[in-house]
């Protein structure tokens, strides 16, 4: 039988691993702007903006109808776009981004972003 000391101890030694280890796995923020992209109401939106103000300095959302007529802030550093085939018709008439190479800021492209602005721009190989 463990006698209250034993006990005590392994305890101690419990708290302070797990106290240690949440130190360890707890990163600073990365020092990056981020404007996101998506709808408003949307619940992944929602975890979206959640999980990048966990992450980042300085994390922003917005409608991405929004974002069509206006330049992203100078200080954003990266734009996430978040589109899927679903929401509107098919093929996409314009891109949420402009014209093709119009937005010089990184860009990250989420869902379907990729195609529909690639389909938008009527590059090559968009589909079909």
């Amino acid at each position: 039988m463990p006698t209250f000391r034993t006990v005590r101890y392994v305890l101690l030694v419990a708290v302070v691993s797990v106290t240690l280890s949440h130190a360890a796995w707890s990163a600073p923020k990365i020092d990056l702007n981020v404007l996101y992209l998506g709808v408003p109401a949307d619940t992944r939106t929602a975890d979206f903006s959640a999980f990048l103000s966990e992450h980042f300095t300085n994390a922003q959302s917005m409608d991405r109808e929004a974002f069509k007529a206006k330049a992203p802030d100078p200080d954003v550093d990266v734009v996430l776009l978040d589109w899927h085939q679903g929401e509107g018709p098919f093929p996409a008439r314009k891109s949420y981004l402009g014209k093709w190479g119009e937005l010089k800021t990184p860009t990250v492209l989420l869902g379907s972003a990729g195609l529909l602005h690639a389909v938008a721009s009527e590059l090559r190989g968009g589909h079909g």
